[in-house]
């Protein structure tokens, strides 16, 4: 019966490897056909087999995303000073210091003091439990962005699962939807929305009218399809909490998970400065006359100071511990290797392609360049999808009416990125808090979990974008 495993797991493995080898090929192949250069088939290749490699074995992705960096550098695709503009280091930056940033407030007790007290305004509730934390996954992402929001909510909802004693999986999943998609709520959500806000010269007031009302509608449905599609998981995590109440007298008290009050006080106030710092760091940089995203690290680092004076005795041990360093690096090779794709011009003819079969019609080019973006977000850094898009988008400006078509981009961009766990920052690193607690999603409970709920939302979405600009 051994014998039998091993060989079951052996068809198994060559069953991954041989996509892995296959898929590169057939990439360049299509790279040949579209007409692409040696360079460009050379950055699609390696692109290829690094979302395939990392997606198959993820827990080796650094690994190989490592060796496919060496080979871009190597080969001439991409030189240094490309690849360290585009692998975005202020962001891998900014996500180590909010990782810093939060421990305090674990270390203290306040995510499960946090996660009780929200418990008892549901009468212990696990259901309205879930969907206050995915409402408020998309508040937080409007308010802080995505990847400070994750950190935040994943942390209580994980804190909360450990003391309950239920899987965590599929709750932190519902928090990651709803993070992406709520960070098309507002331009300070996500880079993409920030990008077409200054492009495009969106207003906070539009992003508030079109994409906001959208957001609260797509969590409305992620949390009914939670609710009825993973009844069984609900009961069972609610059993849990039932059992805990009464095991603890029909009760928890709240106030019993603060080890002190005192430091729990003076890092609420330290994380409240710094959101409030990273929510309004645009307001700052233009007051001082400073490069834009200039305070937005500059908020993440004062507030990454001040948690760690006030543990400094443990400071050294919270930043080897607390920052998930092996998920961020592989975040920084994965944005580097899609600049590869924009460096050379990849993305750009793809774009250009779209372009050659919608002619002029507004309806069309609304829908390409949509789907477009939604398909290869999953795959590719949609900051770089987006950047390449919006100089095209903008070209057609006075020849269709381009001002549809930045909704569908930013909603596409930020709502694929549920689709695969490479899809956003923020998947790789809830992900990462998961794997620190030895609990590994695999690629098809992603896809089981995430697929069907995001396209929901999406179609939705989107039919309602159409209704809007081009039947009403």
């Amino acid at each position: 019966m051994a014998k039998l495993t091993r060989v079951q797991l052996t068809r198994i493995l060559r069953g991954k490897l041989g996509v892995l080898i296959l898929s590169p090929l057939f990439s360049a192949f299509f790279g040949f056909v579209l007409g692409f250069d040696l360079k460009q088939i050379t950055a699609l290749s390696l692109f290829v087999a690094t979302v395939l490699g990392a997606l198959l074995y993820w827990e080796y992705k650094l690994i190989i995303s490592l060796f496919s960096v060496s080979l871009l550098l190597g080969l001439g695709v991409i030189d240094v000073e490309t690849f360290i503009e585009s692998a975005e280091f202020n962001i891998i930056l900014f996500l180590a210091a909010v990782s810093i940033l939060v421990a305090p407030l674990k270390r203290v007790g306040f995510f499960r003091w946090f996660s009780i007290t929200i418990l008892r305004l549901c009468n212990f509730s696990f259901k309205w439990f879930m969907v206050i934390m995915a409402f408020s996954s998309m508040i937080f992402a409007c308010l802080m962005a995505e990847v400070s929001s994750i950190i935040f909510m994943s942390t209580i909802v994980l804190e909360f699962a450990e003391f309950f004693n239920f899987d965590p999986v599929p709750s932190i999943l519902l928090i990651i939807m709803s993070t992406n998609i709520g960070s098309s709520g507002t331009a300070l959500g996500n880079p993409v929305g920030l990008l077409l806000a200054f492009e495009a010269k969106l207003s906070f007031s539009e992003f508030l009218r079109w994409s906001f009302p959208l957001g609260l509608l797509s969590i409305a449905t992620l949390c009914v399809y939670f609710t009825r599609k993973r009844g069984t998981y609900v009961a069972k995590a609610q059993s849990s909490v039932d059992k805990v109440l009464r095991e603890s007298g029909g009760t928890v008290d709240a106030s019993s998970f603060v080890a002190d009050f005192r430091k729990l006080t003076y890092a609420i106030i330290i994380f409240l400065f710094s959101i409030l710092g990273v929510a309004s760091h645009s307001f700052w940089e233009h007051t001082l006359g400073l490069v834009e995203g200039t305070m937005l690290l500059g908020f993440g680092f004062i507030g990454t100071s001040l948690s760690l004076i006030l543990y400094r005795e443990e400071a050294k041990e919270i930043v080897e511990r607390e920052v998930d360093w092996w998920g961020l690096l592989f975040i920084a090779c994965i944005l580097g290797e899609a600049g590869a794709l924009k460096y050379t011009g990849v993305t750009a003819k793809l774009a250009e392609r779209i372009l050659e079969i919608t002619g002029r019609s507004n309806f069309l080019v609304f829908i390409a360049f949509s789907l477009f973006t939604f398909t290869l977000s999953p795959f590719l850094d949609n900051i770089s999808i987006i950047a390449t898009i919006t100089p095209i988008a903008l070209s057609l400006k006075g020849i269709v009416n381009i001002y549809p078509t930045w909704w569908g981009l930013l909603i596409s961009a930020c709502y694929a990125g549920n689709i695969t766990p490479l899809g956003a920052a923020a998947n790789i690193v809830a992900l990462g808090l998961l794997a620190d607690r030895g609990v590994n999603v695999s690629l098809d409970a992603w896809i089981k979990e995430c697929t069907v709920p995001t396209i929901i939302a999406y179609s939705i979405s989107i039919f309602i974008l159409i209704t809007q600009f081009f039947i009403a």
